[in-house]
């Protein structure tokens, strides 16, 4: 954990703390219960006279006031209630409270009267409503994270030390419609589904018409085809990033669904039951998505041919079709003709066959990441590798190669490769 406050602070020798907001930290700290002595400790400097040099705060070098609490989960993980001692830090920006136990209790409603944020990150963080309960004065809010039922923890690397109860209650989702500045909303994990106004949510207009939202992340809401795709048809064009993965999409992804998000650089579709529609036609409707860094449509039931298209996403850094049910389709430099940029290739579990014509060299030369269990190979060891210099993680195995390790390959990759499983019967 970084001290925010070096990045607001001014000399060490100058007070840059008001003393109105010390004391409503002093308060808002009163409301915390640390899980650990290392998090008790961490709190305890707390206790120092400018509070713009406390864990976790940072201010404003211009002003010393308080603009930003910076205590996520990861690092700090503490229990306990959000005081409203926060009202009275009046140039209050940012706030990241996630990942944290609050035992099951509402976000406050005085949340919603924080009108200077622009960040607010409360996400799984043990809320009974993981939604805004109430319209407030967000009007110049940017990023804003919610939900994420505890028990959904077993995705993340963090485990609460304390038994919480199920998120029970979603709530209305219209206080969300009327953030006006939104650009950027996480709302994974929460089954958005059972939230009373689902259906007809005016939040679903706001994505649609609003020019600010760029990022939504919805994954793991239990999301089925027939509640998600008649509103992505209308999707905003200034999309950027869009997540639907981890939820119950079914059967072929209707080509149009893309024809309006001219401006999309990620999408994740992976975890899904989607089947035999991403084929060649669909393939091909994704490969006008010209600006595409990121696909990933792995743990699915796709199968049929994979279009050449798919060479043709100049800009694509992570491709991820892995354990899905292709089988014997042949993969080959068309595939990758324009992919320069690929950084990660992920397709393990599928009956792919990797084949390029002999001698010949792949047009991507930066990868970082290579996962092709159960990719046919050939007999031989691929030459083609020895180009890949910059690999971290490799997964060869069980590639029907009978071949051995050549020298060069240890030459080549010792000093860089974390992961090594390669060439395994």
């Amino acid at each position: 954990m970084t001290n925010v406050s070096e990045n607001y602070t001014a000399a060490d020798d100058v007070m840059m703390c008001k003393e109105s907001d010390r004391q409503a930290l002093l308060q808002f700290k009163q409301s915390l219960q640390p899980v650990d002595q290392s998090v008790n400790s961490s709190l305890s400097p707390w206790d120092k006279r400018d509070c713009c040099e406390w864990m976790g705060v940072g201010c404003s070098k211009l002003t010393g006031y308080v603009e930003r609490i910076e205590l996520h989960g990861y690092h700090w993980l503490v229990a306990g209630t959000i005081s409203p001692s926060l009202l009275k830090l009046q140039h209050l920006s940012y706030i990241d409270l996630g990942y944290n136990d609050f035992n099951g209790s509402l976000i406050p409603e005085f949340i919603g009267s924080l009108k200077n944020l622009t960040y607010l990150d409360l996400s799984f963080a043990n809320f009974r409503r993981p939604i805004l309960s109430q319209r407030g004065n967000l009007s110049m809010l940017e990023i804003l994270f919610l939900g994420g039922d505890v028990f959904s923890l077993r995705y993340s690397t963090h485990f609460f030390h304390h038994k919480s109860e199920k998120v029970f209650s979603v709530g209305d989702l219209d206080p969300l419609s009327h953030l006006s500045s939104l650009k950027n909303l996480y709302l994974g994990f929460t089954d958005l589904t059972k939230a009373s106004d689902w259906s007809q949510s005016s939040l679903i207009s706001l994505i649609n018409s609003s020019t600010f939202v760029t990022t939504l992340h919805l994954a793991g809401n239990n999301l089925t085809s027939s509640a998600t795709y008649p509103w992505l048809f209308s999707v905003s064009r200034k999309l950027k990033v869009l997540d639907r993965s981890m939820n119950q999409l079914k059967g072929p992804i209707p080509e149009s669904n893309f024809g309006n998000m001219v401006s999309l650089k990620d999408l994740y579709l992976s975890d899904n039951q989607l089947e035999s529609g991403i084929n060649g036609s669909v393939l091909y409707e994704i490969a006008k998505l010209s600006s595409l860094r990121a696909l990933d449509l792995g743990y699915n039931h796709l199968n049929g041919t994979i279009s050449e298209s798919i060479g043709q996403l100049s800009k694509l850094l992570l491709l991820r079709l892995a354990w899905n049910s292709f089988d014997n389709v042949v993969i080959s430099e068309a595939h990758f003709s324009n992919l320069t940029r690929l950084r990660a290739l992920v397709s393990s579990g599928i009956s792919l066959t990797l084949k390029f014509n002999s001698g010949g060299i792949p047009p991507f030369h930066n990868l970082h990441v290579m996962m092709l269990r159960s990719y046919k190979l050939g007999p031989c060891f691929p030459e083609w590798l020895r180009t890949q210099i910059h690999l971290r993680a490799l997964h060869i195995s069980a590639t029907e190669s009978s071949d051995s390790l050549p020298y060069w390959f240890w030459d080549c990759h010792t000093p860089r490769l974390r992961h090594t499983m390669a060439i395994l019967p």
